[in-house]
This record gives C-alpha cells, structure tokens and sequence, in this order.
C-alpha cells in the first residue's frame, strides 16, 4: 500500500495511484470483506482512508469505518488509524457525538505498543471544538497531539496547530513561521526529516501567510458579474 507515500513529499504519487487502483482496491476490500479476511480488509480501508476524502471517493474514506468493529474485536495493529478515519467521516457528517467517539478510542490506543501509533485524531476532536465555537481548546487538543512523538512521522498535527493559530489570529505571519522552524528543527537537532517538510509546508506555512485582516467583509466582497 502507498499509505506511506502519502505521508511524505512524494504525496502526488500516491494520489495517482488511488486514481488508477481505486477499482482493484475495491474489489479486493469487497472480497475480505465478505471472505471475513480482517487483516486484508483493515490494512486496504486504513491505508485509503482520508487519501480517499482528499480525492474525493468518499466511497473508500468509508471503508473504515465498515471494517473497524472486526478490527477492534481482532485487535488489529491498524485499530488506530481505523478509528481515525471513522471520526472524520463521522463528523464530515455531522455524526459528533460518533466522531468524539472514535476520536478518543484512537487515542487512548497511543501508548499501547500492539498498535500502530497514530495521533491525527487529536486533528479531528479539534475540528469537533472549533464547530462548537471553542477556538481555545482546539488550539490545546493540538498543541498536545503536536508534542506527542508519533507527529514525529509526518508533522501533520503541528501544521494543522499552526494553520489554526494564524487563521484564529493567533500568531502573526512572522511568529507562526518562526515556530515552525523551531518545531521542525529545534537548535542542535539537525535537519527536519521529508515528513516533516512535506506536512508543514503546504498547510501550516499556508496558515502562516494568512491575514485574518484580510477576510472579506460584506463591503469588500466581489461584485456579481453582470449575465
């Protein structure tokens, strides 16, 4: 599977990949599906998972959350990241209650070396606080999933903290990048792995470059063009 592609620089990869494997990757979860062939079927919808949402197959990003009863029941390795991909589709949804859920099944796994560490779903109990209207607590969930050593992996969660921080208005442009730096390569640490570029790159420095100053009011916004 690419799930490890996805999560590094060469991400386009494996969006094309999906693109022109999604009916073979269908076919075969179908078939572990009804064949009861958990390991196969986990390991096919956590490895789509989100890569699917971000292609817009929303088909596949739901797989997860088909498989996961027998995964946990099997106490598959990939439980973690099977629980993940529920809550964001439960929430995508408007399933909260199922989201907050899932989300912190996936955490309390963390610690637990039978499976594979997987922090996003602090990503997700965040977005759960920001529809609530609770920016600061958002901000928290995520500065902890940040400092947890499996974000190590790709960085994901320290992207989404800063992208949040300066669209909240948070943290300026300069502050936010600065951070940034230092998190992907605290002084004496050396250089910051692929991962970590790759994941702070095009999200979190995103946010960085972010002016709330600059939404548009109903004043400033763009005239409809005339039929």
């Amino acid at each position: 599977m690419n799930f490890d592609l996805w999560r590094s620089p060469r991400q386009r990869e494996a969006h094309e990949w999906l693109d022109l494997d999604i009916n073979n990757l269908r076919n075969a979860f179908r078939w572990a599906v009804d064949n009861d062939d958990v390991d196969v079927a986990a390991r096919i919808a956590s490895s789509v998972g989100d890569m699917g949402r971000f292609r817009l197959r929303e088909e596949a990003a739901n797989w997860a959350e088909e498989i996961v009863d027998r995964a946990r029941a099997a106490r598959h390795p990939r439980l973690a990241i099977l629980l993940t991909w529920s809550a964001s589709s439960a929430w995508a949804f408007s399933r909260f209650d199922d989201a907050e859920r899932f989300s912190k099944e996936a955490l309390a796994l963390l610690d637990d070396d039978a499976f594979e560490a997987f922090v996003w779903a602090y990503g997700d109990l965040a977005f759960l606080s920001i529809f609530a209207g609770d920016i600061g607590r958002a901000i928290e969930l995520l500065r902890t999933g940040a400092s947890h050593p499996a974000d190590r992996r790709d960085r994901f969660i320290l992207a989404f903290l800063l992208y949040i921080m300066a669209t909240a208005g948070r943290i300026d442009g300069t502050q936010c990048t600065g951070e940034a730096k230092d998190e992907i390569d605290p002084p004496g640490r050396g250089e910051g792995s692929e991962g970590t570029e790759s994941a702070v790159g095009p999200f979190g420095l995103h946010g960085c470059q972010f002016d709330p100053r600059e939404r548009i009011s109903p004043k400033r916004r763009p005239r409809r063009p005339r039929s």
